[in-house]
């Protein structure tokens, strides 16, 4: 009998030990990867407080070079990260952590709406929580418990963990580019026109928690300017892009911030050129680096414009369709 357990006992151990490996080979990987989340939460969570911050999707993460930035921003932007994420993402974290930022970038797509797309939840990063913020956020019951347990560890979900140790999925990143939560794509993939039937529907719980967001944020006296990154428009094909930001036009004039839209009056060379893209949606390092700088020189314009956050008046938004105040450019 005691021979069986011994054996039951060295067999769970050795268990144990092989899924501490797998689950410490895992977070190696992810170091590696697009993935900014650990350097991200750990600048949020851990690191000396920030003043300005870009937030949105993949297309800001690894679109906007904070390195060509004046003054100094952290990127906080995640991949799939929408409106509904960032609301609590700002409310839980930001606020409690590092207090009001002094300006947000926040980059907004004009998918950001639709049902399908830009879907991260908080729960889905909980493996980059502190044990107290986790247990906080059990306690509460605001978030799906389930879940926050379930992604603290890879090795609890099979579908991240097959993705990271089998496949090796996100190994793409320009390690040479990581620069205050931003890392470039290393490659140039396909740049096939996107299918339209992917882009259907509409979410209206996505706008309300984005104006909520902006709202929000300029309660605590935070200067807030959207952006959209460029995008290969060839690839649009029947997709209506422009449609779409409409909405995004209409809340910015209504919330009175400025809207830098790069897929529409501030559209340019970068957008039709195919050496600047990884993907019709993501730039690749040079894109990136070019359209960093030209943001650059539109938000020294913009805040110079608007030097506090209450009083925006909207004027870009509504007279040049989101181009800079000072440096409307031929298309």
């Amino acid at each position: 009998m005691k021979s069986i357990l011994s054996k039951i006992a060295v067999h769970l151990f050795l268990l144990l030990v092989t899924l501490v490996v797998i689950e410490r080979y895992a977070r190696y990987i992810d170091t590696f990867s697009l993935n900014n989340y650990e350097q991200a939460y750990g600048k949020l969570f851990k690191g000396p407080k920030v003043k300005n911050i870009i937030i949105g999707s993949s297309h800001a993460a690894q679109g906007i070079n904070p390195k060509y930035l004046s003054p100094e921003f952290y990127n906080f932007a995640l991949d799939g990260a929408g409106s509904t994420f960032f609301l609590k993402w700002y409310e839980n974290f930001f606020l409690k952590y590092q207090g009001p930022p002094s300006i947000v970038v926040y980059e907004v797509d004009w998918f950001m709406f639709l049902p399908k797309h830009l879907t991260r939840r908080i729960e889905d990063d909980s493996r980059y929580y502190p044990n107290a913020v986790l247990a906080a956020l059990l306690s509460r019951g605001e978030a799906d418990r389930v879940s926050l347990l379930r992604n603290k560890y890879l090795i609890l979900n099979s579908g991240i963990l097959f993705r990271k140790v089998i496949r090796l999925r996100n190994m793409e990143a320009d390690q040479n580019t990581r620069c205050n939560g931003f890392v470039a794509f290393a490659h140039d993939g396909s740049l096939k026109p996107i299918d339209p039937q992917a882009f259907t529907g509409f979410d209206d719980s996505k706008v309300r928690a984005f104006k909520s967001l902006i709202r929000k944020m300029q309660s605590g006296n935070t200067r807030v300017i959207l952006v959209q990154a460029p995008e290969y428009v060839p690839s649009w094909g029947p997709v209506a892009a422009p449609r779409h930001n409409k909405l995004l036009e209409e809340i910015a004039a209504q919330c009175r911030v400025p809207f830098l839209n790069y897929n529409g009056g501030l559209i340019s060379g970068i957008n039709f050129d195919r050496s600047m893209f990884a993907d019709p949606g993501h730039l690749n390092r040079d894109g990136s680096t070019r359209y960093s700088k030209q943001l650059n020189k539109d938000m020294a314009a913009v805040l110079e414009r608007y030097p506090t956050a209450s009083g925006q008046d909207g004027s870009a938004n509504n007279a040049d369709r989101g181009i800079s105040t000072d440096q409307k450019r031929k298309r």
